[in-house]
């Protein structure tokens, strides 16, 4: 089995994140926050960009 792990993320123009980047992502991350700071913002670009990797490299 081939575990992959985000090591870092840039975002930019993205929903609420003009231009964003997060480093130092360990095994095991919480992202917490007040309301409508961009959480479930950054949790849809972390998927959309992992989906689409797969997609490119023809594992989904």
């Amino acid at each position: 089995m081939n575990t992959h792990f985000i090591q870092d993320i840039q975002i930019k123009g993205f929903k609420c994140f003009a231009d964003f980047k997060a480093q130092g992502f360990m095994q095991v991350n919480l992202i917490g926050g007040k309301n409508n700071v961009g959480k479930t913002a950054f949790l849809e670009a972390c998927f959309v960009n992992v989906s689409a990797q797969d997609i490119k490299n023809g594992s989904m």
